[in-house]
């Protein structure tokens, strides 16, 4: 379970984009953070895998079998977080790029290799925007970590390559959690629910 508790984020100049979060994301479930641009998705994102501060609150991870509280400081340890707004060194190639992002984990290498569409040679920066960030959706979908976040997963994608995403994500028994713009909130907040 990962649970957040009175989460609050504020900018300089103290207007809070976050205010009294609260919610509870249970394991193998998916959920979707809505919300319009600039309503605080990636912040909270970002807080949860633990490279942005809260001003107050808590964020607590409790493993599956057990019902203890992870420490929060190895966060990494069990999050990972797919972002269109994470890159990777352009003169690199799609292989020199998962041997340095798995080499912890060198099992992962082949599976993620197996599973690219387009030629595991090919520079990062010869790939166009969508094969990009199917690339990053990739390494989120053979992550082994317990919890994987997908941020705006779908927003350089095709209408085939959404179908994709959200077959893959189905297919995976841990939680997942991924955002979604929506222009339906002019109240500039976020909602959080679960993905059917």
């Amino acid at each position: 379970m990962l649970k957040i508790t009175s989460l609050f984020k504020s900018y300089i100049s103290g207007k809070y984009i976050l205010k009294d979060i609260n919610f509870e994301f249970t394991f193998p479930k998916k959920y979707v953070i809505e919300g319009p641009n600039g309503s605080g998705k990636s912040t909270l994102i970002g807080i949860i895998g633990g490279y942005l501060n809260k001003d107050s609150g808590t964020i607590e991870i409790t493993q599956k079998q057990q019902n203890n509280i992870i420490d929060t400081t190895c966060i990494n340890n069990y999050i990972d977080i797919v972002s269109p707004y994470i890159d990777y060194p352009e003169e690199l190639n799609l292989k020199e790029i998962v041997e340095l992002l798995y080499i912890n984990e060198k099992e992962l290498i082949p599976i993620l290799l197996t599973k690219l569409q387009f030629d595991a040679k090919l520079k990062y920066k010869n790939l166009s925007s969508g094969m990009k960030q199917k690339f990053k959706i990739l390494t989120g979908l053979i992550s082994n970590k317990p919890i994987v976040i997908f941020d705006e997963p779908c927003i350089f994608l095709d209408n085939t390559g959404e179908k994709w995403f959200f077959e893959e994500i189905n297919k995976l028994n841990k939680l997942i959690i991924f955002t979604e713009s929506k222009k339906l909130h002019e109240d500039k907040k976020i909602t959080i629910k679960k993905y059917i």
